[in-house]
């Protein structure tokens, strides 16, 4: 026997006895160290069969934190049996007025394993069910919100594995991290009861239950170990951008919160976090002048994004500034953040919130139609509404953020008929842009984006003159693409430039004049960016030293899927890749297994077996000694 198995066998007693049969469960043992592939084409690693199990959760210290019936105050004990393992899980309810308590467990194993949670989704309409776990060590918990789609019941050809669809009479194992143990405590936890609301009409994601079923670890074989080892984020590999779009309010609530939000990216390919500091004239940080920070409140209707404000107001209560905190952990960890913004308008009717008091206080800056009405968005032909940006940029150069960046990707256009911007195409072409007609008005398309280019190059200058105090080059990242608009500024002629044009991007100024460092394609014409699009947007940026990113979606995608695609991106140009919603991504652990690693651009060829290991679907024989016969189970009806 080699000492490397011997030293298994070893590792096995020596937990058993430490921790009980009850406590672990210990799979059989294989001597052979063989890739292995079971019948739905799912991978498993090369010693799968020698999975622990902590699948005795009962065991969880306090016992005061833990009950049969699930009051108040506790995490409900519900006994449970797979083909594969017994033992007992734990739900926990959302508790206003008694916080459910941390729970820890003893996982005394060591050494080098991938890591798993088994979680039971029950069947509740559009919700999360939000469970926390760290080890002892770990410097932030991981937040583990629902990957795949649960439903009342499966079609036959919806069961495969990649379709990651399930029912609430399984258990989802979704692949954590691939980490060296040591013997330390899992510390249990769930999002802690406070308001949370997703956007609007306060949906709450802690009125669920959270559920955390068994942890499986299985050792890793020594190129196992050489592989997740290769899988940290270097120099060369750090192709990827965050964004959180200030969705990061939606979660935050605490300084411990907003270490969770980043620590993630931490040894990822991400290199950039676009962090969300600006939603029109509101600004996620206290030291303002320019802008306005949110408040939350009791009415829906009258508050921009009620979430955001909450955020904001336990911050405030706090005592602690958010930018200045997420600067200082960002770089801690070895990540560049840099303020993104938004040119929001108001939000639709039935609200009635603004983007901020400077909106409510100019109304003769507002974008015209074509027609001569107003719209509800200031247009960036105004110099003073420019500035007034500017000013606000400047404030968060102040907290020491690396740069800024645009979201041109909703509330185009960004210049309109205005009568400035009318004149002065009067004055130097002699025509009125009101009566061109394509393509006879590219000629004011050109003049309308031009003010947009002028805003980049006022920022352009901001960020060289702060960066020359700094001693480095500062970055501009600007989005483009998005949801093509009602009419009449959707694409009238299809050519990429043209089509630029008509949003208000003079891609090609930019890149010419080096006013940017990151160019990122959000899905425009498609839900997900195509291939032409990326050769064509690749093209204008190749040798510039301007950076061409794909804004990769859907959010949601089995692993494989997401490797796969990643690498024709890169056969058709991508340099890298922005991930939108980053706040969301980073919460479903098995996916951002592979999110995190699509800087390797090289070894993406080789990992389709390993992304193939990333969730798991374990039908459950017996939840609370009840046999699970789908025939006369509850939520079949």
């Amino acid at each position: 026997m080699s000492l490397l198995i011997r030293s298994r066998y070893i590792l096995t007693f020596l937990t058993i006895l430490a921790f009980g049969f009850g406590g672990v469960w210990i799979g059989s043992r294989d001597r052979r160290v063989v890739p292995s592939t079971n019948s739905d084409g799912i991978s498993n690693w090369e010693l799968e069969s020698s999975a622990i199990y902590v699948a005795d959760l009962s065991k969880s210290r306090p016992a005061s934190g833990l009950s049969k019936d699930g009051r108040p105050g506790t995490w409900k004990v519900v006994p449970f049996e797979t083909a594969t393992v017994s033992g007992n899980m734990l739900f926990a309810s959302p508790s206003a007025k008694t916080p459910t308590p941390e729970l820890r467990l003893a996982v005394p194993v060591r050494g080098w394993h991938a890591v798993y949670v088994g979680i039971n989704y029950q069947y509740i309409w559009h919700r999360p069910q939000l469970i926390k776990l760290r080890f002892d060590s770990d410097p932030a918990f991981t937040w583990l919100a629902r990957e795949g789609e649960v439903r009342l019941r499966v079609s036959a050809e919806k069961t495969a594995m990649h379709a990651k669809v399930y029912t609430d009479r399984d258990i989802v194992e979704v692949f954590w991290k691939a980490v060296q143990l040591s013997g330390e405590d899992l510390i249990i936890a769930r999002k802690a009861y406070n308001p949370l609301r997703i956007w609007h009409a306060g949906t709450d994601f802690n009125e669920t239950v959270a559920n955390l079923s068994y942890l499986k670890m299985i050792p890793l074989s020594e190129r196992e170990i050489s592989e997740m080892k290769r899988s940290v984020g270097r120099r060369e590999t750090r192709r990827i951008l965050g964004i959180n779009d200030m969705g990061w309010l939606r979660w935050v609530r605490s300084k411990e919160e907003l270490h969770e939000e980043l620590e993630p990216l931490r040894g990822s390919d991400v290199s950039t976090m676009l962090w969300g500091t600006f939603r029109g004239f509101y600004c996620a940080y206290f030291r303002t002048k320019a802008g306005a920070v949110p408040k939350g409140g009791d009415n829906e209707f009258d508050k921009f994004f009620s979430t955001f404000g909450e955020g904001m107001d336990a911050f405030r209560k706090m005592g602690i500034d958010p930018l200045e905190e997420a600067v200082s952990y960002a770089h801690s960890i070895g990540i560049k953040l840099i303020a993104s913004i938004r040119l929001d308008g108001p939000k639709p009717p039935p609200y009635d919130g603004t983007p901020g008091p400077f909106f409510d206080q100019h109304p003769e800056y507002r974008l015209i139609a074509p027609d001569g009405s107003k719209t509800l968005r200031l247009s960036l032909a105004y110099p003073e509404v420019r500035r007034q940006y500017l000013n606000l940029f400047r404030e968060a150069l102040g907290y020491g953020v690396d740069g800024i960046a645009l979201v041109l990707t909703r509330n185009f256009p960004f210049v309109g008929y205005e009568t400035p911007v009318v004149e002065s195409f009067r004055k130097q072409y002699g025509l009125d842009p009101r009566r061109l007609k394509a393509p006879e008005d590219e000629k004011f398309l050109l003049h309308q984006a031009g003010y947009v280019t002028t805003f980049l190059q006022e920022i352009r200058a901001l960020l060289k003159q702060e960066g020359d105090r700094r001693g480095e080059r500062l970055q501009l990242a600007v989005t483009i693409g998005g949801n093509p608009p009602a009419q009449p500024f959707q694409q009238s002629v299809h050519d990429s430039r043209r089509g630029a044009l008509e949003f208000g991007w003079d891609v090609k100024t930019w890149v010419d004049q080096r006013l940017i460092e990151h160019l990122v394609l959000h899905p425009w014409h498609d839900l997900a960016v195509t291939g032409e699009e990326v050769r064509n947007f690749s093209a204008w940026v190749r040798g510039s030293g301007v950076r061409f990113y794909v804004d990769f979606f859907p959010e949601e995608l089995p692993a494989e899927i997401v490797r796969r695609r990643a690498l024709d991106y890169y056969a058709a140009g991508a340099d890298g890749f922005c991930l939108w919603n980053t706040d969301l991504r980073v919460k479903r652990p098995g996916e951002w297994a592979v999110w995190r690693v699509l800087g390797h651009r090289e070894e993406l060829e080789k990992w389709d077996s390993l992304t193939r290991r990333f969730f798991r679907i374990i039908p459950l024989k017996s939840l609370a000694g009840y046999e699970l016969d789908a025939s006369w189970w509850h939520s079949t009806g």
